[in-house]
């Protein structure tokens, strides 16, 4: 069910938007012990000394409290570390701006606000659940061929770009297939890529990534299914978890993240053929030969006189997805646009960019290579691609190259400058 900001109680406006409780709520968790105190003394909260924060939190919000009203009780450079908690940019000024910056930002966050935009696609600063929920979701019901995404990995230290962990990434991520299902077109996919997942402190892998994808597939209100499973296997990947395998050795790199391709339906639009890899250098031998050994095979195959003659312009993709060459002697076989964007040259042109500006490039990168295989295999020039946690906005910029329109939401507005990064200037219009 589309949600709106009517389906809460409004406490204050900003710019004619109402301010809902949970912007509140998301202030009011900001925000230390000793200043949720002093707050709760100013609405005369019983025994305030001896509570703890989420007992103060509990008490505030029974007060009915104005967004303003807490903001204002803040002093000016705690509210810069609130408007950091909430990662939300504010101006540098007086506090009636910066209230103002971070009530807005929550309106953003939560309605969702055009950033930047190309002929082709869109990128909306904002809490993907929250949009997707809102009017921008309610345009794209059955619309979307495919929904294509990195979300934040359970990981067990919190990194920058944020990251649910344990049982609250198990629920999170959950609880939006539904949500993700009603977006898709008849046809549509979803493609989830994930990392694996440690225990905290030990050397043994968790279960909770795959949990976590099985929740999410069997959700009864989504109606999914699982088309395929894919490995997406990087050879290059900085050896980890470090604790063990570089410092204890005792465990080796984790070298490959899952993929998984899912959709409402047993037949989502997709065609292999579009995503063939060259044939090896033997296979093109054994095709200008026109001959082979044919006959039985110790695994009881029978095969056929001119079974393998066909040329079919390349073979059938393996579900490893292998976008760097583990051996060096041997090309990489990839399909044409996976291996154009696999290539490192428009990686480098983005760290350029970044540098120039003096800008860190997001640290958990969707591999270009991946997005470029998965947008071939599922689509076709014209549809729509849609990426709820944008970040750097890699689904975004791949598939503005390969004339598929696009979408990108993302909570971080520091990301979002990086996705301008990815466009000419010419073809890139900024609000």
């Amino acid at each position: 069910m589309t949600r709106s900001a009517s389906d809460h109680v409004a406490y204050g406006k900003a710019d004619d938007v109402h301010v809902v409780e949970d912007d509140v709520s998301s202030v009011l968790a900001s925000l230390k012990v000793p200043q949720l105190k002093c707050l709760a003394h100013r609405c005369d909260v019983p025994k305030v000394s001896s509570l703890t924060k989420s007992k103060l939190l509990a008490a505030l919000k029974n007060s009915s409290l104005d967004l303003h009203q807490v903001l204002q009780s803040v002093k000016l450079e705690d509210l810069f570390s609130v408007a950091d908690a909430l990662k939300i940019n504010v101006p540098k000024r007086n506090k009636a701006d910066v209230v103002s910056g971070i009530v807005q930002g929550l309106v953003d966050r939560r309605l969702g606000r055009l950033d930047h935009e190309t002929h082709l696609g869109k990128y909306y600063l904002g809490e993907s659940g929250k949009v997707l929920h809102g009017e921008i979701g309610a345009n794209l019901e059955g619309k979307v061929n495919l929904i294509l995404t990195s979300p934040p990995f359970p990981l067990n230290k919190k990194k920058k770009y944020g990251n649910f962990r344990g049982d609250e990434y198990r629920q999170w991520l959950s609880q939006l297939a539904p949500l993700f299902s009603k977006l898709l077109a008849p046809d549509g996919s979803i493609v989830i890529e994930l990392g694996n997942a440690w225990e905290h402190g030990r050397p043994v892998q968790s279960l909770l990534h795959l949990h976590a994808l099985i929740d999410f597939v069997e959700n009864e209100e989504a109606n999914l299914r699982l088309c395929q499973q894919f490995v997406c296997y990087n050879p290059a990947r900085l050896p980890g978890p470090a604790q063990w395998v570089t410092i204890k050795r005792t465990r080796v790199t984790d070298s490959f993240t899952q993929v998984w391709w899912m959709a409402k339906s047993d037949w989502p639009k997709a065609d292999n053929r579009r995503v063939l890899r060259p044939y090896s250098d033997s296979m093109n031998s054994l095709l200008a030969r026109g001959q082979y050994n044919s006959g039985d095979r110790p695994s009881e195959h029978k095969i056929s006189d001119t079974g393998f003659l066909a040329n079919h312009g390349g073979s059938i993709m393996p579900n490893v997805l292998e976008l760097e060459s583990s051996d060096l002697n041997e090309a990489i076989r990839l399909p044409q646009n996976t291996l154009r964007f696999a290539n490192t040259q428009s990686n480098d042109d983005f760290h350029r960019r970044c540098k120039t500006a003096g800008i860190v490039p997001h640290p958990a990168r969707m591999p270009a290579g991946l997005a470029a295989f998965f947008i071939e295999f599922l689509t076709e020039p014209g549809d729509l691609v849609l990426d709820p946690f944008g970040g750097s906005n890699t689904t975004g910029y791949v598939s503005e190259q390969m004339d598929r329109r696009w979408i990108a939401v993302e909570a971080d507005r520091q990301y979002a400058l990086q996705s301008r990064l990815r466009f000419p200037d010419d073809k890139l219009k900024t609000y």
